[in-house]
């Protein structure tokens, strides 16, 4: 019979497990309705898409992920005032969730990846006032659109959290446990190390952003802060904005495509078992006796999250065609997917040592309680002692999982295009060629293209 000391020690360790599985499991569950979303939405399928993220408030386990997405959906839709609602909503939900020092970093470590609330990164905080931003421009509200433009930049220059003032505090804390937690052996004698990624880039340059603000500098007749944006662009991103968006020919308008397409991918796990050694334990049993549990070698899980680069989408390029017989090809302005990658990535090293971290501490603050049991249940039956002591240290370690959480619908990439014209009245069709040979099209008949002011259509594909 176990003591009722002991049995108390057990049942609170089990409730801690049970409290950070039933995380895990709302976790779960919530990814597999963004996968059950995403198909609908991949399909074409964006009202049905709509009615389903209206519903699904319930199989989130986090608001502001639930904001984010029902935003983009909301937005693919075409529903911008429900969009700008959630956006609205997300916002003020990552401002709040933002962390403001080290104190507030450290104040996380102990808790479970999928307990915690979730802290958008830094590409997510500039894509909902850029949801804001094609939110209100598909309402008419231009004003508005520069307001979402001018606070983007704001945050971009704003202070961040620097990943190695992270990284410096969580290797500190793991060298008072593990002497180098980067190598490794896992159960069988194997040797493991982790690297941090090379491609991790804090994400603090937004080309679609400002390429947006060029284009209402210019239709503002800001020429002045149009070149700023232009020279930006040309110096920073990969995207050569043409001269005409921002000095437009004496008599000529110009007319500016942009589209919005695929999804970003969704995030993947990967896991190491590290091999420690949990200390031995002495202690006085009920009746005075002094008990020694031997220490014993056992391996603690450490998990964190990767984001594949590319974009989810059939799409292999993107044509602009006038009704005047002009057409232009589409280029990429800005990979969302491989910036979300990077931006992700600046985060993995300090996710992995905050995983060990974790995952060492559990199972170590855990052993001293198991051992107990273990301990008072041996002097009756070795043999079920052992299987409580296996199965209770494999429960510790399946609580520690990698944190999959992030907002699932924003755009693999944006892509623009521009024409110079006649002012006058056109028809646009925008056509996406699918690897299969297919085409997609977007038709936007009797376009008033104006010699000043802003000739802007949005497009959007999510295939």
């Amino acid at each position: 019979t176990v003591s009722g000391c002991a049995e108390k020690r057990w049942a609170l360790l089990l409730c801690c497990v049970v409290v950070l599985c039933l995380c895990s499991c709302r976790t779960a569950q919530m990814i597999a309705r963004q996968s059950d979303l995403r198909e609908v939405l991949l399909s074409g399928e964006t009202e049905e898409a709509d009615a389903l993220v209206e519903s699904s408030g319930e199989k989130y386990n986090d608001d502001l992920v639930f904001a984010m997405d029902a935003g983009w959906i909301n937005y693919y839709n075409g529903d911008y005032d429900n969009a700008i609602r959630f956006f609205t909503a997300a916002e003020n939900l990552a401002e709040a969730r933002k962390p403001k020092s080290i104190k507030n970093f450290i104040g996380t470590l102990a808790i479970g990846a999928n307990a915690s609330d979730f802290s958008a990164t830094d590409y997510e905080h500039i894509f909902i006032n850029i949801g804001l931003a094609l939110s209100y421009y598909g309402k008419g509200e231009p004003d508005e659109v520069f307001v979402e433009i001018r606070k983007i930049d704001s945050k971009l220059t704003d202070y961040a959290l620097n990943a190695k003032d992270k990284n410096s505090v969580l290797e500190e804390l793991m060298t008072l446990e593990v002497s180098d937690p980067y190598n490794w052996k896992d159960g069988e004698g194997r040797t493991g190390s982790f690297t941090p990624p090379e491609e991790a880039e804090q994400y603090t340059f937004s080309p679609f952003a400002s390429y947006l603000s060029m284009l209402f500098y210019r239709a503002e007749g800001d020429v002045s802060n149009s070149e700023i944006d232009f020279k930006r662009l040309a110096a920073i991103s990969r995207f050569t904005p043409d001269a005409d968006d921002v000095k437009v020919p004496q008599g000529k308008a110009r007319v500016t495509v942009v589209s919005v397409e695929g999804l970003i991918p969704q995030k993947h796990d990967e896991s190491v078992m590290a091999r420690t050694m949990l200390p031995p334990l002495k202690y006085k049993d009920q009746n005075g006796k002094q008990v020694c549990v031997p220490g014993l070698p056992y391996s603690h899980k450490v998990a964190w999250s990767v984001l594949p680069e590319h974009s989810v989408s059939d799409i292999v390029r993107t044509t602009v065609r006038c009704s005047d017989g002009s057409s232009v090809e589409e280029t990429v302005i800005e990979d969302v997917a491989l910036a979300a990658k990077k931006s992700l990535s600046v985060n993995t090293e300090s996710e992995f040592l905050k995983s060990y971290y974790r995952g060492y501490t559990r199972l170590k603050t855990s052993w001293f309680g198991i051992a107990r049991v273990y301990a008072e249940m041996k002097k009756k039956s070795p043999a079920l002692a052992f299987a409580f002591l296996v199965s209770s240290l494999n429960a510790v370690n399946k609580s520690e999982k990698a944190d999959l959480r992030l907002g699932s619908f924003l755009p693999g990439n944006i892509k623009c295009a521009g024409m110079t014209l006649e002012p006058g009245v056109y028809d646009f069709t925008v056509e996406y060629l699918m690897s299969d040979g297919t085409s997609v099209t977007r038709v936007f008949s009797g376009v008033k293209v104006r010699e000043k002011g802003l000739n802007l259509i949005v497009s959007e594909c999510i295939k």
